[in-house]
């Protein structure tokens, strides 16, 4: 198995096949539920050995939101606000052509 490991020895990642480079060779136990469990800096090597992190806190950050802002929501009401009386102006405009013997 080849661990990536930082500087407070805590398992960034692993790869049990292939290779996985600034990587370290581990051939010790490696608990039951290692894989299972595993998550960034959840695990660490102590004394040669795979432990859970005493000082592993869930990370807190949430999710980016992908969706509109409040300005990005103002600004696409009023975009289409704008092309609704664009099309108004456009009937209106057909209908004068009309009513003047224009088009039909």
């Amino acid at each position: 198995m080849l661990l990536k490991i930082n500087e407070q020895k805590e398992i960034l990642e692993y790869v049990t096949i292939g290779g996985l480079p600034v990587s370290i060779e581990y051939n010790g136990i490696v608990p039951d539920d290692f894989e299972d469990k595993f998550k960034p800096y959840f695990y660490m090597l102590q004394d040669d050995e795979i432990i859970e992190n005493p000082d592993y806190v869930e990370p807190t950050d949430t999710p980016p939101d992908d969706g509109p802002n409040n300005v990005q929501q103002v600004v696409m009401k009023m975009s289409a606000t704008v092309m609704q009386m664009q099309q108004l102006i456009m009937i209106q405009e057909r209908e004068i052509a009309e009513l003047k013997g224009g088009t039909k």
